[in-house]
């Protein structure tokens, strides 16, 4: 378990497929995964069903890149019904702001 993280720390577990996860938002630690599988979405085979193409056509919201990281970072490590904690705490919200500032993080925001 870890209590600390650096830029430098995370930039190099990622380059080798691991990930920091805290087991809650609460938690003091953090540990870091490598799952035996990705997610990854097939494009060839994607299906995008009839209805949500229209409303994506449609567009009622704007797409923005980095206007408010840190909003979209505490959105996520919100508690919800259905999901009562999450996996970023305040030691992995920290180094990610962090990694934003560096240039290395982004958030893509449906407004």
């Amino acid at each position: 378990m870890f209590t600390e993280a650096t830029p430098e720390l995370i930039i190099e577990a990622y380059r080798q497929g691991v990930f920091p996860m805290a087991e809650s938002a609460s938690d003091k630690h953090y540990n870091f995964y490598r799952p035996d599988m990705r997610g990854q979405l097939s494009i060839p085979d994607l299906h995008i069903p009839k209805r949500l193409l229209r409303r994506i056509k449609s567009a009622p919201y704007e797409v923005k890149i980095n206007t408010d990281f840190i909003g979209v970072i505490d959105g996520c490590a919100q508690a919800k019904q259905g999901r009562e904690s999450t996996w970023i705490n305040p030691i992995i919200r920290n180094v990610f702001i962090e990694l934003h500032k560096q240039g290395y993080a982004h958030s893509v925001e449906c407004w």
